[in-house]
């Protein structure tokens, strides 16, 4: 079909491009472009949400800083208004910053004064130890209180300490003092190179029995040598031994006898680490026997009395000052 030559010069040129468009001839180049249109809208995407509304976020990004700011702001003014009010407390005359120097200097003060008085009884010590024999029964009160004081002070013995013993020993024990001064000595003594205190905390012997420290590949027939013990727990001389563990410490007279025959240790019982505490009272009679039999490693004698004790109480401190070491003790059968 021919252009038409009706009416303007445009409208001629537009039925000649669509006619070109839809002629055959030209490979259909309007439907080509309709198919390319509807394969590029088919493969679009729809428009996210960012997307449509990406004109919001150069609006939010200045508001959340200004937030931000302000929110920093608040805490900082609050945290400085606290670290202000911490500042007074600690830095005010009384505050705890003053109270601390306070204890530091206190502590300092206690431990010059502590030395001092160490150092003073560290001197009376020595002077006691240096007394003459007919001086030494005068000061018996004087020498208890330096004997305790070098005790609880942890002041080693001077090098003439066993003039204290012997100046004990040579007095009668009925001089005022006396006892006082001789349980002292036996408690102070005895803590020399000891490993528990008066403080620890350590359970009563009796509360379980004492029990056979046996070694690897020994015969049965060996265990007779080896001693029940108790380890370090508490054993108070004036309290009663319960029955089932006294027999299971003394045993039968058969047992007795054959542990003799076969010439084994003849110390039944052993305390090892042990507190064993006597306040001048009675000692039960049990206890008193198994004195005899047992012995005494590395314990602590917490000896405190004052007055003359019953006889069990004399004898055994007799025999205690007499002794050359209270590091292991064994005492020579009593009750026989």
């Amino acid at each position: 079909m021919l252009p038409s030559i009706v009416g303007s010069e445009e409208l001629i040129e537009v039925v000649y491009l669509r006619e070109v468009a839809n002629d055959p001839r030209f490979g259909g180049l309007d439907n080509r472009l309709k198919q390319l249109e509807a394969g590029v809208s088919a493969s679009t995407p729809p428009e996210s949400w960012v997307k449509r509304n990406s004109h919001w976020f150069g609006l939010l990004g200045p508001l959340v800083a200004a937030l931000v700011f302000i929110v920093g702001a608040e805490f900082g003014w609050f945290n400085s208004i606290f670290d202000g009010r911490v500042a007074t407390k600690l830095n005010e005359p009384n505050g705890v910053n003053a109270q601390l120097l306070q204890l530091n200097a206190s502590v300092n003060q206690a431990n010059g004064e502590l030395s001092a008085i160490r150092k003073l009884w560290e001197q009376q010590l020595k002077k006691t130890s240096e007394l003459l024999p007919r001086e030494f029964k005068d000061v018996l009160p004087q020498t208890a209180n330096t004997l305790k004081a070098a005790r609880v002070l942890n002041i080693p013995p001077p090098l003439q300490f066993a003039s204290i013993q012997q100046g004990l020993l040579d007095t009668k024990p009925t001089v005022p003092g006396y006892w006082a001064a001789a349980s002292e000595f036996i408690s102070y003594r005895s803590s020399q190179g000891a490993k528990i205190s008066p403080e620890s905390k350590l359970p009563p012997c009796y509360d379980v029995p004492p029990a056979i420290q046996g070694m690897a590949g020994e015969k049965p027939f060996q265990l007779f040598s080896r001693p029940l013990e108790w380890h370090e727990c508490v054993i108070d001389l004036e309290e009663e031994m319960p029955d089932k563990w006294w027999e299971s410490i003394i045993g039968t007279k058969l047992y007795r006898d054959l542990v003799t025959q076969l010439k084994a240790n003849p110390n039944a019982l052993q305390f090892t680490d042990c507190l064993v505490r006597y306040r001048g009272g009675r000692i039960p009679e049990r206890i008193y026997k198994l004195l005899g039999f047992a012995t005494f490693h590395g314990c602590l004698l917490e000896f405190d009395f004052s007055r003359m004790p019953p006889d069990h109480g004399q004898q055994l401190s007799a025999a205690l000052l007499e002794s050359p070491s209270l590091k292991d003790i064994r005492l020579a059968p009593f009750g026989e």
